[in-house]
C-alpha cells in the first residue's frame, strides 16, 4: 500500500528538479540577454570570421572561402549558414544579428545537455551537473575553453547544443541498433560534423566503440554521416585533398591545455574530477566511460607533440561536460533525500550569484562589443555597397578582420589563424606586406606590380599617417574619419 505513495515523492522530486532546471537556464538567459542588450557587434576575432563567413553566404557563396577569391570554406560552415539565413529574415547586419541570436542559439546547449544527464544519470545527478555547467566550472575562464552556456556566439559554444543533442539519438541508437536508429545517429553526426569538428571526432569515435560488433548499424550510422556532412567534405577531402599547407590554424594553443600548462589545469579541476571518477564506480555507463575516454584520448593526442589535428582545447571542452556529468551522480548519491539536491542547488547559485555576473567573460565581452569602432562599421556598409562579392580589397591583418572580412570581401591575405589550411600562407602575406610597404613609401611600380598579381581593385587604410601614405597612389573614394577607402584607377 505504501508504493503510490513513494512513486508520488519520487514524481515529485522530478517534478521539482525540472522547475529548478528550467529556473536555472531561465537566470543564465536573462544574464545573457542583459549582456548583449544594446549591442550591435560582437567582440572577438573569432566572431568577425564566422561574420565573414557568413556575409559570404548570404551573398550567394555557401561553399566559399570568406577571404580568399576562388578558394572553397574550410570553416565548418553550418554557423554562418544559420547566421546568413537568420540575418537574411530579420533583415538586420550579419554582425548585429551575430551577437542578438548568441544567447538564444546557445541555448539548446543547456537544456540538451540536462536532457542528456536525466538519461544518462538521472534527474538529480543532471540537475548538479547542469548547474556546474551554467554557473561554476567556466568561472573566470572564456567561455569557449569549457563546457558552459555563453551569450557569446563561439563556434564551440554553437556546437555543444547539437553535440549533446547527437549524444542523446546516440544513447537512443545504441540501446537497440537497428538500421532506422542507426541512420538518424549518422544524420546527427553528420550535422555535428557541420558545425564543428571536434564533436563530431568524439561522436564518431564513440559509435565505432558501442558499435564495434554491430558492422551493419556502424555502417549505416557512417554513411549518413557522411552524406550530410558532403557538400563540406567535398570542399577539403574532394578538392584540397586534406592537404594542409598552412599548420597555424591547428595548432593555435591556449596556455592552460598545453603539454607545460595541462598539469596545472587538472589540479585546478581536482574536485570535479576526483568526483567523477566516483561517479563511474556510482553510475557506470559504457556510454559516459566511451564518451570521457574519447574526449581524454584526444585532448591526450592534441596536447602530444604529434600531427596536427586541432587545438587541444577543443577536447577539453567535451572532457569537462562528461566530467560534470559524473560528478553529478557522485553529488546526487551524497545527498540521497529526494529534495536535498534542488534545495542545494537554489542556495549555492544564489550565493554564488553576485559571482556569476561579473564574471570577466560576460563583462570583458561586453565591454569588447561597445568598443566598436562606428567608422569601421561605416567602412563596412559602404564596401558592400561599391564593390562586388569577388572583388579583392587590401589592408592590413587587422583591417581585414575588423572591415574587409566582414563586408564579405575578399583580400590578399588574413590573419594565419583565420587563414585557410589548404591554401599556402607565406606568399601571400608576402605580398600583402610589400604592397602595404610600397604604399608607405610611395613605391608605385611594386605596388602596381603586386596589386595586378592579386586583382587588387580597393585598399582599406586605418590611421592618418597611412591614408595620407595611400594618397599619393590610390585615389581615395571615401573617407570615414580615420578609415579611408582608395579605389585603383581601371
Amino acid at each position: 500500500m505504501r508504493m503510490p505513495l513513494v512513486r508520488d515523492r519520487s514524481r515529485l522530486a522530478d517534478a521539482v528538479c525540472d522547475i529548478v532546471a528550467l529556473g536555472l537556464i531561465l537566470a543564465a538567459l536573462v544574464v545573457a540577454l542583459r549582456t548583449t542588450s544594446g549591442l550591435a557587434a560582437p567582440n572577438d576575432p573569432d566572431h568577425y570570421r564566422d561574420v565573414a563567413q557568413a556575409q559570404t553566404v548570404r551573398d550567394g557563396h555557401p561553399l566559399t572561402d570568406p577571404y580568399y577569391r576562388g578558394e572553397w570554406a574550410w570553416y565548418n560552415p553550418l554557423l554562418a549558414w544559420v547566421l546568413a539565413l537568420g540575418s537574411a529574415l530579420s533583415r538586420l547586419r550579419v554582425e548585429e544579428f551575430h551577437v542578438r541570436f548568441g544567447p538564444w542559439a546557445n541555448l539548446l546547449g543547456p537544456v540538451m545537455f540536462y536532457f542528456l544527464g536525466i538519461r544518462l544519470v538521472g534527474r538529480q545527478a543532471a540537475l548538479v551537473a547542469l548547474t556546474l555547467y551554467l554557473f561554476f566550472v567556466c568561472a573566470n575562464e572564456p567561455s569557449w575553453s569549457v563546457a558552459t552556456y555563453s551569450p557569446w556566439l563561439f563556434s564551440g559554444n554553437f556546437g555543444q547544443g547539437i553535440f549533446f543533442s547527437a549524444a542523446l539519438v546516440l544513447v537512443w541508437a545504441a540501446e537497440r541498433p537497428v538500421v532506422p536508429r542507426a541512420l538518424v545517429a549518422g544524420v546527427m553526426i553528420g550535422l555535428t560534423f557541420l558545425a564543428h569538428t571536434a564533436p563530431a571526432l568524439i561522436l564518431a569515435t564513440m559509435a565505432c566503440i558501442l558499435w564495434v560488433t554491430r558492422p551493419l548499424a556502424l555502417f549505416t550510422a557512417g554513411l549518413a554521416a557522411l552524406v550530410v556532412a558532403s557538400p563540406f567534405l567535398y570542399g577539403i577531402g574532394v578538392h584540397y585533398h586534406l592537404h594542409v599547407v598552412n599548420v597555424e590554424p591547428l595548432s593555435w594553443r591556449w596556455p592552460p591545455i598545453t603539454r607545460n600548462g595541462l598539469p596545472q589545469t587538472l589540479r585546478d579541476n581536482g574536485l570535479l574530477i576526483a568526483a567523477a571518477l566516483a561517479g563511474l564506480v556510482i553510475a557506470p555507463s559504457r556510454f559516459t566511460v566511451a564518451w570521457l575516454v574519447t574526449a581524454a584520448g584526444f585532448l591526450v593526442y592534441t596536447v602530444a607533440p604529434l600531427p596536427r589535428l586541432l587545438p587541444a582545447f577543443h577536447f577539453w571542452l567535451y572532457t569537462t561536460a562528461a566530467l560534470m556529468l559524473l560528478a553529478g551522480a557522485t553529488a546526487a548519491w551524497l545527498f540521497p533525500r529526494l529534495l536535498a539536491v534542488p534545495a542545494l542547488a537554489v542556495i549555492v547559485v544564489a550565493v554564488y550569484w553576485p559571482t556569476y555576473i561579473t564574471r570577466s567573460d560576460l563583462v570583458n565581452g561586453r565591454l569588447g562589443s561597445l568598443d566598436r569602432d562606428a567608422n569601421h562599421v561605416a567602412a563596412v556598409e559602404f564596401l558592400r555597397v561599391v564593390t562586388k562579392v569577388d572583388d579583392v580589397v587590401l589592408g592590413t591583418s587587422r583591417t581585414v578582420s575588423l572591415i574587409i572580412g566582414p563586408a564579405g570581401r575578399k583580400t590578399v591575405a588574413s590573419d594565419v589563424f583565420f587563414s585557410s589550411p589548404y591554401v599556402q600562407f607565406g606568399s601571400r602575406a608576402a605580398a600583402q606586406d610589400g604592397m602595404l610597404v610600397a604604399l608607405d613609401t610611395g613605391d608605385l611600380s611594386r605596388f602596381t606590380t603586386l596589386a595586378r598579381r592579386y586583382g587588387v581593385t580597393r585598399v582599406v587604410s586605418v590611421g592618418d599617417g597611412h591614408c595620407a601614405a595611400t594618397a599619393k597612389i590610390v585615389s581615395i573614394e571615401r573617407r570615414f574619419g580615420d578609415v579611408c577607402i582608395g579605389r585603383l584607377s581601371e
